[in-house]
This record gives C-alpha cells, sequence and structure tokens, in this order.
C-alpha cells in the first residue's frame, strides 16, 4: 500500500519462556505480537489470529501456552508458541481493556489462567482459555492494574491483586478472597511482585502511582512502607531477581528510571535512566527487558544496572480497516496509526490531516503516554 513499516512506538507488555533451553520472548504493543528466538536481539511479527492489534499484556504458562489481553477486552491464546492465535469465548457483559494476565504455575495440570480489567474484573479460564468467566473478586468497580501469583502451587494456589490502593489475595486458585493488611485509600496500587521464594519468605512486593513501595514478610497480614526508590512518577513495574545468587535484588521502574535494590528493598539505587517511560518489565536468570513508551525494546544482563537497546526487527503498522468511498478512494484506519488514504488505487497512502490516532492510556494513571486523542473519529463503515 506505499505505507512505510514504521518502528512500534509503545511494547505494552511482555513474556519469557521459563525454559532455558529455548530462549523465546514475545512483546506486546499497539500493533500486534512480536517473538523473539534469539534472547531478544531479533523480532518477528507474529499476529496471525488477532483481530485486535493493540495488545496490553502477555503471559506465558510453564508449557509454553501464552496467553494476551486486548484493549477492547478480547482474550487470546496460542498453542504453538504465538505463531497464531485465537480468540477465547469472553461474555459481553465482562468485556473491559484488559490490564494483566497471569497463568497458573501448575497450568500443566489445572489449565488455568487469570485476567484482569479496567472495570474491575478478575476473569478466570480453567480450559486453556476457550472460555472466561467471573472470578468472583469485588473491588467495588475500581480497575485491577496489577496480578500476581505466587512460584508454587502444589499445596496452597496464592494469588495476589491490586486494585486502587489496596492487594487482595487468595490463597485457592481466585475461589475466595479477601483484602490483605495493604490499605492506601489516597494512592493507587499500580504493580505486585512476588518473591520466587515466597513459599519460604512470604514476600511480596506492592507500588503505587505517588512512587511508594511496600513490603510484607506474612503474605500480606502486615505491610512496611519503605524507603520511596525516587522522587515523582508512578511505579509502572516491579520485578524481583529469581537467581538464587542474588537473592534480595528488586528493580523498581518509575516513569523512564530504573531503580535497583541489593537488601529486599530497604534502600535504592538509580541505576539508569532510559530514553522512554517504562511501560513494563520481565526477567528470568538471564536477563531484564523493558517495553518502553516510543523507544522499543531495552535489555540488562546485570539485574538493571546497564541497558542496552534489542529492537532489531520490532517494527510494523497497526493499520487494521480498509474501507473504500463512492468516489474510489481507499481508506485504512489503525487505533494508534489514524486515517491514511489513497486516491490511485492504494499506491501510495498518505495520512489525512487531522485525525491521528491514540495509544492506550498508561496503567494506573490513565494518562495517554503519547499523542493526544482527537475528536474526530473515522470508521470505513462511514467512509
Amino acid at each position: 500500500l506505499g505505507v512505510a513499516i514504521s518502528p512500534v512506538r509503545d511494547v505494552l507488555g511482555w513474556a519469557i519462556s521459563s525454559n532455558p533451553d529455548i530462549p523465546l520472548y514475545w512483546a506486546a504493543s499497539c500493533s500486534g505480537i512480536f517473538r523473539s528466538e534469539n534472547s531478544g536481539r531479533t523480532w518477528r511479527h507474529c499476529s496471525l489470529g488477532l483481530s485486535m492489534p493493540v495488545l496490553t499484556c502477555l503471559a506465558v504458562a510453564p508449557n509454553g501456552m501464552l496467553f494476551a489481553g486486548a484493549m477492547d477486552g478480547s482474550l487470546y491464546y496460542s498453542d504453538d508458541f504465538g505463531k497464531s492465535w485465537r480468540a477465547g469465548a469472553v461474555p459481553e457483559g465482562l468485556r473491559s481493556p484488559v490490564s494483566a494476565i497471569v497463568a497458573s504455575p501448575d497450568f500443566r495440570y489445572d489449565r488455568t489462567a487469570f485476567a484482569a480489567t479496567l472495570s474491575g474484573r478478575l476473569l478466570v479460564t480453567r480450559d486453556r482459555g476457550a472460555t472466561w468467566s467471573d472470578c468472583s473478586l469485588e473491588t467495588r468497580g475500581f480497575p485491577v492494574l496489577a496480578l500476581a501469583a505466587g512460584p508454587n502451587w502444589e499445596e496452597q494456589q496464592p494469588l495476589f491483586a491490586a486494585a486502587r490502593g489496596r492487594v487482595y489475595a487468595s490463597a485457592d486458585g481466585g475461589c475466595t478472597w479477601e483484602a490483605t493488611g495493604l490499605a492506601v485509600d489516597d494512592d493507587v496500587v499500580t504493580a505486585v511482585s512476588v518473591s520466587p521464594s515466597y513459599d519460604t519468605d512470604r514476600t511480596l512486593f506492592a507500588g503505587t502511582e505517588r512512587g511508594e513501595v511496600f513490603r510484607t514478610g506474612d503474605g500480606g497480614h502486615t505491610w512496611t512502607r519503605l524507603h520511596a526508590p525516587g522522587s515523582g512518577g508512578y511505579v509502572a513495574a516491579l520485578w524481583v531477581d529469581p537467581n538464587s545468587g542474588h537473592a534480595g535484588r528488586v528493580v523498581c521502574a518509575i516513569d523512564a528510571r530504573v531503580y535497583v535494590s541489593s537488601d529486599r528493598g530497604d534502600s535504592w539505587a538509580l541505576c539508569a535512566q532510559l530514553p522512554g517511560a517504562i511501560l513494563a518489565l520481565a526477567g528470568d536468570e538471564r536477563s531484564l527487558l523493558a517495553g518502553l513508551h516510543e523507544a522499543g525494546v531495552w535489555e540488562s544482563l546485570d539485574g538493571g544496572r546497564s541497558w542496552h537497546s534489542v529492537s532489531g526487527g520490532l517494527a510494523a503498522r497497526g493499520l487494521v480497516h480498509l474501507g473504500v468511498s463512492s468516489g474510489g478512494e481507499l481508506y485504512a484506519w489503525g487505533p494508534t496509526e489514524g486515517v491514511w488514504v489513497s486516491r490511485n488505487g492504494g499506491e501510495p497512502l498518505g495520512e489525512v490531516a487531522g485525525v491521528d490516532g491514540a495509544p492506550p492510556a498508561r496503567r494506573g494513571c490513565g494518562r495517554s503516554p503519547g499523542r493526544p486523542r482527537s475528536d474526530a473519529a473515522w470508521h470505513p463503515s462511514l467512509l
């Protein structure tokens, strides 16, 4: 169509293969899903089967099953390592922008995953993503902004969800819920991360919109407000290093800044200022990845202390609808691309002035990290 392929602006979610022998990474973006087979050095577009390109979050189960959530409330799953995707059945009354997904650590046996939405719903699938239903978490309509699962579900099934200024806990895989001891009614919990050794240390971290970080060492009954990593900005993501040799290392992302603690959050050091606001963090024992606003993918191989870009091949146009006017003009539209028009059979397309795309709002604060939303709205059926 003559439309230049552009670098992906926003990477909103991550998934990393839990098998160290299979270095697969997946990235959710405003232009679909990308996959890397070489630890993030290069990326390929893998969005076959997706009807909505604006993907907000990803999760991978221990067996490699993938789940993706979209801005229109769609929930997708892939059983071929992300090469193709199928939409799960979500009841219309439960559809809302998906803010977080987590798969059960015991997925091979229980086939369960959970999805949080901005309408305050928590959804569950117990059939590998084919159907989704309500999960009985009562948040009084406040958006659920974060989900986290304990690492071992053989005896208990610890699951945590954050809504408004509270963190909720379930010990039975989402069947019943209760509020933990964290209650910050003048703030919003935007990130939750569970210690890889949760079975023994019962440790959980929570970050807020005002840049505060809290820690519990008893499964959520009591919480300690830690020394704030930095001034200003909200906690977009928390990551606890799973490498047993780095016990106590926690990484906190606030705007474009990366803070690292080596003592379980008691003190923090500013280690990096990345070229864009950090929208998502994901890591394993090999590396830590950050998805940035308008700056692609960055990687750290030393637990967050130093970073380099790994955005090779991460490029696409999010044009998802086509329409032809009565005068023979061809229009293409995308949620983040605005409207493009061709008056000579599609060669080339030119952007329509004054009609702008709008990237999804950043989690936690409801503000768009990119261009302002235009009041004008176009759809092929209207052209």
